[in-house]
């Protein structure tokens, strides 16, 4: 009986412990992004504040920053600096119904 009452003990407190160890990161904040990540973003902002989103205003290693940041494609690091400059409403939700723009075929 001794031996029973033991491993029951043990079994809820193993459970415990891992329920735990499970909630534990139930109430984080994090928004999953990791520091150099966070770093990075911040770095862009600063970036984009003081450039006004304008590829011509940056240094040669804001420049080497941004293209490291799209892969090297200077096209895609020209539209990340615009839209990290932007100060107005977001755009519209990406998958969202297209903008009606009256033309096309009436129907």
């Amino acid at each position: 009986m001794n031996k029973q009452l033991a491993l029951v003990a043990a079994i809820v407190v193993l459970i415990a412990a891992v329920l735990a160890l499970t909630l534990r990161g139930c109430g984080r904040t994090s928004d999953g992004l990791s520091p150099q990540q966070v770093q990075a973003g911040n770095r862009l902002q600063e970036i984009a504040a003081r450039t006004g989103g304008d590829w011509n205003k940056l240094s040669p290693e804001e420049r080497a920053f941004l293209m490291q940041l799209s892969h090297n494609n200077e096209r895609s690091a020209r539209m990340l600096l615009l839209n990290a400059a932007r100060t107005g409403p977001p755009s519209p939700t990406p998958g969202g119904p297209p903008r009606r723009t009256g033309g096309g075929s009436g129907r």
